[in-house]
């Protein structure tokens, strides 16, 4: 797996990772209901694109091997008016944060906590 630095000195890109759009499939064991739409993209340029099925956040990633760090980012402010989409948004941003590292087998990006559990699995 390829590796590039960021401008800092830091890991931020790994070539598998970065460019597809890879769409949520299931989160924190559960399937993704049809309905709620989310989105997550790696950027050469070390910075993630995720779009919650609210709001959009961005913010900078870092890859060292199959580490991964996905730190906070700014996030717009849209209310939403379905509860389900809200909560599905709250449980994305909060388990994004738990990232620790990350698997990719064949068009499956699986992200998994310190316990090595999958959090959130995205296909493309």
């Amino acid at each position: 797996m390829d590796t590039s630095t960021n401008g800092n000195g830091t890991s931020a890109a790994s070539t598998e990772l970065v460019g597809p759009i890879w769409k949520l499939t299931s989160m924190n064991g559960q399937v993704v209901a049809d309905d709620i739409k989310v989105t997550l993209e790696f950027g050469a340029d070390g910075m993630y694109f995720a779009q919650a099925p609210v709001n959009t956040v961005r913010g900078p990633f870092t890859v060292d091997g199959d580490k991964l760090t996905i730190a906070d980012g700014a996030m717009t402010q849209m209310a939403g008016i379905d509860e389900a989409h809200n909560i599905a948004e709250t449980s994305f941003i909060e388990s994004l944060a738990k990232v620790v590292s990350y698997n990719i087998q064949g068009d499956v990006l699986s992200l998994q906590d310190s316990a090595g559990a999958t959090i959130l699995e995205f296909g493309l």
